[in-house]
């Protein structure tokens, strides 16, 4: 949890423009330093090593990366060999939904965002997740990931009616046991 900590303090430096409008008060050193440290140990693990630990690692460093390339202006790609990234992006559990709720504290949105289950267990192969931002009377931000189970073979829209009726359902419950505003 610290290094999530550590994470959000360089971020928040990296990105006080969005409070100034003034992108010479962003400061990506940190952010940067971070990314490299985490970069530099994945890059040293061996292939047979990699294990929820690491792949929670290479979460973080794709999380990153698009911050980086949006701060310095510029593309690159992750450096890493092709087997290990494929390994990394293989090892699936409750990452997908942790780092969601990272990439919400960090931006929050006001759309539906939706991702589905990429683990290797076919019980949850047809699982969805959407994310739903409430604010409460006092303003203050409240981010849920709500779990969905769909069906394979379902067509995309009649995904995202489930999706919307479930969210529908837990406004409801929400409303009427906390009182909060959407």
């Amino acid at each position: 949890m610290d290094e999530i900590n550590t994470i959000i303090s360089a971020y928040l430096k990296a990105t006080v423009s969005f409070k100034t409008y003034n992108e010479r008060d962003d400061d990506i050193e940190e952010l940067q330093d971070i990314y490299l440290k985490l970069l530099e140990e994945l890059d040293k693990l061996s292939t047979e090593r990699i294990d929820n630990f690491y792949t929670y690692k290479f979460e973080l460093v794709k999380l990153l990366h698009p911050l980086l390339e949006k701060s310095m202006n510029v593309n690159f790609n992750i450096e890493l060999p092709p087997d290990k990234i494929e390994k990394l992006n293989g090892r699936k559990s409750g990452i997908d939904i942790a780092m969601f709720l990272l990439k919400d504290y960090m931006s929050i949105k006001a759309n539906l965002d939706l991702f589905n289950y990429k683990g290797t267990s076919d019980s949850k192969k047809a699982r969805m997740y959407s994310n739903l931002q409430l604010t409460n009377k006092l303003g203050e931000n409240f981010i849920y990931v709500i779990a969905h189970q769909t069906d394979e073979n379902w067509t995309q829209e009649k995904v995202i009616q489930k999706i919307e009726e479930d969210t529908e359902k837990f406004l409801d419950i929400v409303d009427a046991e906390i009182h909060f505003i959407s």
